[in-house]
């Protein structure tokens, strides 16, 4: 069509849209989504220059009674040998805070454990591990079997060791996770709330303070069958589907099929029950698919998250959209975190 005759339609486009703003100042037409959010703020941090994530530099952990006031807690040392993806000082800065805020003593820890847990560690954190920084690598653990072998000897004499791992490519801890008697199921699961009646357990001190708590993107696992030695099982985030078994009486349990009806099963009532303690062994009574939980293992403790956004505070660069545990986020993800600790550290 002839720019001439496209003339008389402009025209009386422009006039409709002035009538408009004269008849509505507060008319607009927004070009981007964005257009009016504030720029991103930027505060002191150690990530590198690509990473798509920061701090949240407004987060102020919350803590309204100390665990220990005199700052005298446990020694937490926070991994940072394995080409985490969340480290103190970067995207892991507000894990940090919430946990000294506590009286824990925080550190960074930058030794491999092919020879041992570092000196003066009494709890051990390891988040968002992977095997390689570069797309060419051919390396499938994020931990050596050494350093595999290192942890559990150490678990098992009174160690306590938090195990965050995260969606792929944050999940590849066979070597790890076979002593602990866990295997992946789900290494891309979708963000999720667990509340009393979706998954959140009541066992123990996990939900005390917590009516939710949300996980963004992560993976999920379940319990090996049989189990290692001298490992109990508390699932705290467990989902709707049961990976597990089917029968009405726990001592002849096989793998293969749906569960029944709870009615059916007074044994569910029993500390072995689906939120509560697996006992190792084999048979096996129910294996829920998990997203969290807590491990007696000999004399030691180990908790394990398949999430890690869920235990900090960070913002995206792109857009400054912030997430984790927040005021204002969703779920009660601080005090959950700090139910863990206190049970790891009892």
């Amino acid at each position: 069509m002839p720019f001439r005759s496209l003339a008389p339609c402009l025209f009386h486009a422009l006039l409709t849209l002035s009538l408009l703003l004269l008849a509505n100042p507060g008319f607009a037409v927004p070009l981007d989504p964005t257009w009016d959010e504030e720029p991103c703020k930027t505060c002191t941090n150690s990530c590198p220059q690509g990473k798509p994530q920061q701090p949240d530099c407004d987060y102020a952990a919350a803590v309204s009674l100390a665990e220990y006031p005199n700052q005298d807690g446990p020694r937490v040392r926070v991994d940072e040998a394995h080409f985490n993806n969340h480290k103190l000082g970067c995207t892991y800065t507000g894990f940090g805070d919430l946990l000294a805020t506590d009286g824990y003593r925080v550190s960074a820890s930058t030794s491999t454990l092919d020879q041992g847990v570092p000196a003066n560690t009494d709890i051990l954190v390891i988040a968002g591990a992977k095997p390689c920084n570069t797309s060419t690598c051919t390396a499938t653990q994020a931990l050596t079997q050494a350093e595999a072998n290192q942890l559990d000897s150490w678990i098992r004499g009174g160690g306590v060791l938090v195990l965050i791992m995260d969606h792929d490519p944050y999940d590849q801890l066979g070597n790890l996770l076979t002593k602990l008697g866990l295997e992946i199921v789900d290494r891309d699961f979708p963000p999720r709330e667990y509340t009393a009646t979706t998954g959140l357990t009541d066992r123990l001190i996990f939900n005390q303070g917590v009516s939710s708590v949300y996980t963004i993107r992560g993976t999920t696992f379940r319990k090996t069958i049989p189990s290692p030695t001298g490992a109990i099982y508390i699932p705290t985030l467990t989902l709707d589907t049961v990976s597990g078994l089917t029968c009405t009486d726990p001592t002849t349990c096989t793998t293969g099929s749906s569960l029944p009806e709870a009615s059916t099963m007074p044994w569910l009532s029993q500390p072995w029950a689906p939120a509560g303690l697996i006992i190792p062994g084999d048979p096996e009574p129910i294996n829920p698919e998990m997203q969290g939980v807590a491990i007696r293992l000999d004399q030691g403790r180990v908790y394990v998250s398949g999430e890690a956004a869920m235990f900090t505070a960070q913002c995206r660069k792109s857009d400054c959209g912030c997430f984790g545990m927040q005021p204002g986020e969703p779920g009660d993800n601080e005090q959950f975190l700090l139910n863990i600790l206190h049970w790891l550290d009892n």
